[in-house]
């Protein structure tokens, strides 16, 4: 669409209402005058009805014309319409086809990569930008290892950096985000074919200390906390990134472990046993359809087609904690880590949508504002942001990113 820097593709999806929101408050609320967007989906009657005030373009993931219509003209496409191992392929080639950034919030691992695989030199050789995982998948943990990275001189000083979901209050989560979890555990097993053809296959990541172990499930936190490991994409995510980094600029990888915090051991008990039933249930057809057709039941209504109410989006707030354990010196990294290095990267806002928005929003306009310093293809957030303003925008919105200790140990 002429006259417009950012097209939100799906936005009159759960979460593409808030980007969209999140755009407006940009524009005018915080004064971002030469931000001008448009709101896009295949219904023009959901769209007059949601955005009776936005631009509109109708477009059909499904009809890549469309989309190449829609998209000709826009400088970011802000794509919102998931699951993305459905449509996502589709709305990247037609940004190829239309000349647009791209950008998501996906956080299913086998389309991430598959991107990289499929559209990176496409993307390259048009000198266009894609990246995936804008969103609380993946920016807290991509984007907080590195800035934790950077507090140690160097990254052959880094043992190992442990980060810890912490969600206070939690919301309700879509039933598309429930979806796409369901059909990335069925289909688990194409990963491994799709990372033996990504540049960074062939790589063999050496970490300082060398590799260490998960610690248990179940394993008890100073903050009184315990810990399991977290099944999302935010570990492949960053391990994407170190190893990009060092195949790029030949950056020392730092060894990185994920996972989420509970309260109690009835809470690790349960979430052990719905990672159980999740397995089993997406090992065959009528446990995937079953899945899909009572989402509420079978997350003990977590996860609903309604989505969490305002009330509840007020309440809930985040922290992602970074454990960093090195060394002072060159000399003194043969031995045990004796520097422990915590920091946080934190909202005092809903985790999976509102910071979604912000992230996706501030990505957006770093391809707009920055462009220069962010290098063409498909990357994650690091690659391509850590040597933009990301950091500070996230800062300006509320988001606090910092140093909590530094200790030697």
């Amino acid at each position: 669409m002429r006259g417009v820097n950012i097209i939100v593709f799906g936005a009159t999806g759960f979460t593409g209402k808030f980007i969209v929101k999140e755009l407006k408050n940009e524009k005018e609320v915080r004064g971002a005058k030469r931000l001008s967007y448009a709101v896009c989906g295949r219904s023009e009657e959901k769209l007059k009805s949601c955005f009776p005030e936005e631009r509109a373009v109708v477009a059909d993931a499904a009809d890549e014309e469309s989309m190449v219509n829609a998209f000709t003209g826009a400088d970011v496409v802000i794509n919102a319409t998931g699951p993305y191992r459905f449509y996502g392929e589709a709305v990247m080639r037609a940004c190829l086809l239309a000349n647009s950034h791209y950008v998501d919030v996906s956080g299913e691992p086998a389309f991430l990569e598959r991107a990289v695989v499929e559209f990176s030199e496409e993307y390259e050789k048009k000198k266009l930008i894609a990246i995936g995982s804008c969103g609380f998948d993946s920016i807290p943990a991509d984007l907080g290892a590195y800035f934790t990275s950077t507090i140690f001189p160097s990254t052959q000083l880094i043992s190992l950096i442990r980060a810890y979901h912490i969600v206070h209050n939690a919301s309700k989560a879509n039933f598309t985000t429930f979806e796409s979890a369901v059909h990335s555990m069925r289909n688990s097993g194409e990963l491994a074919s799709i990372r033996k053809e990504l540049p960074t296959s062939k790589v063999k990541l050496e970490y300082p200390g060398g590799k260490q172990k998960m610690t248990k499930a179940g394993d008890k936190l100073d903050s009184g906390l315990y810990s399991m490991p977290f099944p999302g994409a935010d570990a492949s995510v960053v391990r994407r990134s170190q190893a990009t980094l060092f195949l790029r600029d030949k950056i020392t990888p730092v060894q990185f472990q994920c996972y989420f915090t509970v309260g109690s051991w009835f809470y690790v008990m349960l979430s052990a046993l719905f990672g159980i039933l999740l397995t089993v249930m997406t090992s065959f057809p009528l446990g995937v359809n079953l899945l899909l057709r009572f989402p509420e039941f079978f997350s003990g209504g977590f996860f609903s087609r309604e989505g969490p109410s305002d009330e509840l989006l007020d309440k809930s707030t985040f922290e992602m904690r970074f454990v960093a354990e090195g060394w002072n010196s060159a000399s003194e990294s043969s031995g045990k880590p004796t520097r422990k290095v915590v920091t946080t990267f934190a909202g005092a806002e809903d985790p999976f949508y509102r910071f979604t928005a912000a992230a996706v929003v501030a990505s957006a306009r770093c391809i707009l504002e920055e462009r220069s310093k962010i290098p063409f293809g498909v990357h994650t957030p690091t690659v391509a942001l850590r040597k933009t303003s990301i950091l500070d925008r996230l800062r300006k919105r509320g988001i606090k990113i910092q140093v909590v200790s530094d200790t030697q140990i």
